[in-house]
Formats: structure tokens, sequence, C-alpha cells
């Protein structure tokens, strides 16, 4: 069986999400039928962060509109310039997700959260 990866999409976008741990949660995206997602923050500063992390966290739903309690994934990274940060987890047994990001830096940033999922 060969794994095939969809093209890159976009799945949200924010502009200015403010500091002190202000998040925002992507759109829904169905992976029902995946069995691995990777998810591309793409982080923009106007004034590079000189301490902090960017933290996300990965939220499961039955029906793309009521999200479980607890992240089935989470991670962070600790960006000192605008740049990128990728986090691959398993999707196997979930059916819809949506990606929460979390600005801990001492900077605003402007973010866009694109996804690639692998099925077989």
């Amino acid at each position: 069986m060969a794994l095939t990866k969809s093209t890159p999409s976009q799945i949200g976008s924010i502009t200015g999400l403010a500091t002190g741990g202000a998040s925002y949660s992507s759109n829904a995206l169905d992976v029902s039928s995946a069995v691995a997602c990777e998810v591309e923050i793409v982080y923009t500063y106007g004034t590079n962060p000189t301490t902090g992390t960017i933290d996300i966290e990965v939220y499961d739903s039955q029906d793309g509109t009521n999200y479980s309690d607890f992240p089935v994934y989470s991670d962070s990274a600790s960006p000192t310039a605008s740049g990128r940060a990728t986090f691959q987890f398993d999707t196997v047994a979930l059916k819809n997700i949506a990606v929460n990001v979390i600005n801990n830096t001492d900077q605003s940033v402007d973010v866009v959260v694109n996804a690639i999922t692998t099925s077989i």
C-alpha cells in the first residue's frame, strides 16, 4: 500500500495575534480518511521576539463543530524571528481537527496555518 499526501491547504490565518497568551483557532479539517497530518505554522513578526513560545494544540471533533476539551496533540516553537514550524501527528480514529495557536512571545504575530494529510 502506498501513502498519499494531500496538497497543502490553508486552514486559517490571523493578523496581529496579541501577546500574553492570545489564541486563534483554525477552521475544521476533515482527517477521517487520513492516518497522519502535518501542520505548518508560518509566523511573521514586525519586531523579532526576544522571549516566549508559539504553542499549538490540536483538538478533535466528531461533527466539525463541537470539539474535545483536551488536545489530542500539543507542541511549541521558540521563534527568534519570522519563520515557520512544522508538527506531525497521528490522526487514526480522528474525524475532524482544528488547530489552536497560542502566542506566548513578547511580540504580536501574523500567523498562517497550513495542513497536509497522509492517507493510505
